[in-house]
């Protein structure tokens, strides 16, 4: 809770506001009303619309303690299915988020690979 405001009551406040914007959240996609977040993004990552190219790159790490590699791996075959033109990249030890920081090297190079148009 290091980004709410440090007074008590304020605190108090922001957390009794951020739980119950959670629960209706919750309430909604319990109900139909609205998908899960995470699938929403799934789908919203290869929209066409949204996105105007047709190559994309997952990075992922088996050390990874909050995304599963596999789950990355999956969503990459659901993107080749639908003609995307795919690179995987599978690290063994990158905890989340820290590529950049364990191979410096290998990920500037992806990145480069990915904007510069090279073959992937």
């Amino acid at each position: 809770m290091y980004s709410f405001p440090q007074k008590f009551l304020t605190n108090l406040a922001a957390s009794a506001m951020v739980h119950t914007l959670l629960i209706l959240l919750f309430l909604s996609v319990s109900m139909g009303r609205y998908e899960h977040p995470e699938d929403f993004w799934r789908k919203a990552i290869l929209d066409k619309s949204l996105i105007d190219s047709n190559r994309i790159c997952y990075v992922a790490s088996k050390a990874d303690k909050q995304t599963y590699w596999r789950d990355v791996v999956a969503h990459a075959g659901i993107a080749r299915g639908q003609g995307w033109n795919t690179k995987e990249v599978i690290l063994e030890d990158t905890p989340h988020c820290n590529h950049l920081k364990n191979d410096p090297q290998l990920y500037h190079s992806i990145v480069a690979l990915m904007w510069e148009g090279g073959e992937i």
